[in-house]
């Protein structure tokens, strides 16, 4: 179809004088291929032609390095930036000998080869001998050609390039994100293509420094009966350890947010506080300027006589604080492998004494699937079951292997235990559909899925008896929610499971 149109508008130019009614024609090109020349500099503007050349490189870089980028991950294969540069690079050399445009990828072309099923270099090759022919036999056929059928094949060759999936994707899940590339998409068609790409590189390099400049940090505590430090902010049931502050810094620490990071601590300390420690595991690098504030900051609670400890950090963040005027802190036994270390430093061993312990019971945990998926957890825990349920549709019976497969299916660990008997629930509540499929009676699939109910129990009683005591409450709040999704479903469920705790109670009798 595009050499189609082009033969169409080259006739129509010679049958009806178009440019005399506006339209725009290819200029006269003389045939023959290009001679070499020394271009001279002689009388150019150096600085207009720096910033020329310095607005083509980005362009040619931006506008090849993401597309290249982007077909090879499309295609599977590996690409080498620092090739791609220098062999462009090499190009832009050999075009300024020649008088040829600047070098660089096509998204056009790439759209096109895709669009006819080009997968080799035979297509530059060929496309390069087409060109050769046509400058040397066919040069009197491009002034014939009107610029609006050439615009219209280059755009039917870009729409397939066009990241319309990428924009409705970001608007769902990251809205600053959309916000630029909307904003380098205008600047591109309103400003044109160099604007808008240093638009959108400038934009994405602000992004960048803010969450540098605010990483979400956060303060950590226990959880009775469990192991490990967990975030005072999401988990409802953690505690802060007595006279003592625990802060996670979760980005590189340099002199845009050390702000950040003293006052986060200073609104934190209480007259009570004895210990600041902070868990320096995310943060990778240093400044000249933290370290200085850093120092300041560990002197200051010295002082006050609240002691001040960096942990879990790498190594390399110690040279960095040995070589920059921060070895005291190391010198004075204040930098720990561990947050344990630290707390034994402090005098505080296991078990901790934690603030408000006698409201500290634990009345909620969040389960692996809400922690790891948020407000997505419903409807991923609804494709699970509906998952397990085809599996079962599948089968004649409640084999072993497929009970097997049941415990597979709910394998997340301790605290995921807890789904996995929420998720045996759901499954009770399609009973009349499975029988529907297995030759088995309600009583015999009901026995079969509570064996693995209590296999939960004796494996939460195990790991830890105070988590099979939560296990009891979250059935009540999650048999609430299921309720409210079927509530046909979920009486018969509960008419089964009930008649199941009267058959144990019969046989203990």
């Amino acid at each position: 179809m595009p050499i189609l149109m082009m033969f169409i508008g080259a006739l129509l130019t010679a049958v009806f004088p178009l440019e005399k009614y506006g339209v725009k024609l290819l200029p006269h090109v003389d045939s023959g291929l290009p001679k070499l020349v020394i271009p001279s500099i002689a009388h150019v503007d150096i600085s207009a032609l720096f910033f020329t050349t310095l607005s083509i490189a980005i362009v040619v870089l931006a506008q090849t390095l993401l597309s290249a980028q982007g077909n090879a991950m499309k295609d599977g294969y590996k690409l080498d930036g620092n090739k791609e540069i220098f062999a462009y690079g090499m190009a832009e050399l050999a075009t300024s000998l020649v008088g040829c445009c600047p070098t660089n990828g096509s998204v056009s072309r790439t759209g096109l080869a895709r669009q006819y099923g080009c997968k080799t270099q035979a297509m530059s090759l060929s496309a390069a001998a087409t060109m050769a022919l046509l400058l040397l036999f066919g040069t009197g056929f491009i002034e014939y050609l009107p610029v609006p059928i050439l615009t219209a094949i280059v755009i039917t060759a870009l729409l397939g390039a066009c990241h319309f999936a990428l924009g409705k994707r970001l608007f769902k899940e990251s809205r600053n994100e959309f916000y630029i590339f909307m904003a380098a998409c205008c600047g591109v068609l309103i400003f044109g293509t160099i604007y808008g790409v240093v638009i959108g590189i400038v934009l994405s390099f602000l992004a960048v420094v803010i969450k540098a400049v605010t990483p979400p940090a956060h303060f950590l505590g226990i959880i009775p009966g469990q192991t490990g430090f967990f975030n005072l902010e999401k988990n409802v049931n953690a505690r802060p350890i007595r006279h003592t502050i625990i802060y996670r810094f979760p980005g590189n620490l340099f002199f845009a947010n050390i702000d950040k990071f003293q006052e986060d601590i200073e609104k934190a300390i209480k007259e009570d506080t004895e210990q600041v420690i902070v868990d320096a595991s995310g943060i990778s690098n240093i400044d000249f300027t933290a370290i200085d504030r850093l120092v300041i900051f560990y002197n200051d609670l010295q002082k006050r006589n609240i002691d001040f400890y960096l942990t879990r950090h790498m190594d390399h963040l110690n040279q960095a604080l040995r070589e920059n005027g921060g070895i005291e802190i190391i010198t004075s036994g204040h930098v720990r492998r561990t947050m344990q270390q630290a707390l034994l430093d402090c005098g505080l061993v296991p078990p901790y004494p934690l603030e408000d312990l006698e409201t500290s019971h634990i009345s909620f945990i969040q389960p692996e699937l809400e922690w790891a998926f948020g407000n997505e957890a419903e409807k991923y825990k609804q494709k699970m079951t509906q998952e397990m349920l085809d599996k079962i549709h599948s089968k004649t019976d409640l084999s072993p292997d497929l009970l097997k497969d049941i415990e597979n299916h709910t394998n997340f660990g301790e605290l995921g235990l807890i789904e996995a008997d929420e998720f045996l629930s759901r499954l009770e509540m399609h009973i009349p559909e499975i029988m529907e499929k297995i030759h088995e009676n309600e009583q015999y699939v009901e026995e079969r899925l509570e064996q693995y109910r209590d296999r939960i129990e004796e494996k939460l009683q195990e790991m830890n008896p105070e988590t099979l005591r939560v296990l009891k409450q979250y059935r009540s709040k999650y048999e609430k929610k299921l309720q409210e999704l079927n509530p046909h479903a979920f009486n018969h469920y509960k008419e089964l499971h009930q008649k199941h705790l009267e058959r144990l109670e019969k046989n203990k009798k």
